[in-house]
């Protein structure tokens, strides 16, 4: 996935340099690009939900609610698509349709508390464990790398190009969204990192004799370990 991220961040800033024009259009206030961003954001909840059902761990609940909390945000909490009753309510309580215009940077803040959390999920999914388990791995280090890279980008190509900043941001908060919604509902082969399996060996010095008459027991008959 961390390919993917850097190939799109080349794409979009080479889009910016050579056809501003066009990234305007598509990254217009509810244009093309965000739309397709409301989507994914439901793609994704759906897809972080089904793994939430199915083992059980908090932080996987947490980052499906999350993206539902989202998709509320970026919609206007149903005001973009005419729904005006939550919209009206909040407008009243707090001047703003969505908490994030009125709260300024809380979208970097809760960027970086995303970036964060996938970081700390990524450790604790990678390490070695006594027992086995069957739980899914969902996060691995390069996950958290791409979203990382994608955090950096946002504050670096926004500020390099200010012209263009509410633009790029349309098409950077697609590319995460787009790489939660990746990252829940990929096959477990495309994970990344490769997936410790847990084997038990016998060493040498730990082999037992048999007897002769152990080894002409009947086929039958299982044999001790160690037995030739």
């Amino acid at each position: 996935m961390l390919a993917f991220a850097l190939v799109g961040l080349a794409l979009l800033l080479a889009l910016s340099l050579l056809c501003p024009e066009l990234v305007l259009a598509l990254g217009a206030k509810e244009g093309p690009i965000e739309q397709c961003s409301h989507a994914i954001l439901v793609a994704g909840a759906i897809a972080w939900f089904a793994i939430a059902r199915r083992d059980g761990r908090r932080w996987v609940w947490l980052m499906a609610c999350w993206l539902v909390i989202t998709l509320g945000e970026e919609i206007d909490w149903g005001g973009v698509y005419h729904l005006e009753t939550a919209a009206n309510s909040l407008d009243a309580l707090i001047g703003h349709r969505n908490a994030h215009n009125a709260a300024g940077g809380l979208a970097y803040v809760g960027f970086a508390a995303i970036t964060a959390a996938l970081l700390g999920c990524a450790w604790r999914d990678s390490r070695p464990r006594a027992h086995p388990t069957s739980r899914r791995r969902v996060v691995s280090g390069r996950d958290a790398v791409a979203v990382l890279s994608l955090g950096l980008a946002s504050i670096i190509v926004t500020r390099a190009l200010p012209r263009l900043e509410e633009s790029t941001e349309e098409f950077l908060e697609l590319y995460l969204y787009g790489a939660l919604l990746w990252i829940a509902a990929r096959p477990p082969r495309f994970l990344g990192d490769s997936v410790r399996l847990d084997k038990t060996y016998i060493k040498p010095h730990e082999t037992t004799s048999c007897s002769n008459d152990e080894k002409r027991a009947a086929p039958t008959r299982a044999r001790p370990p160690g037995c030739f």
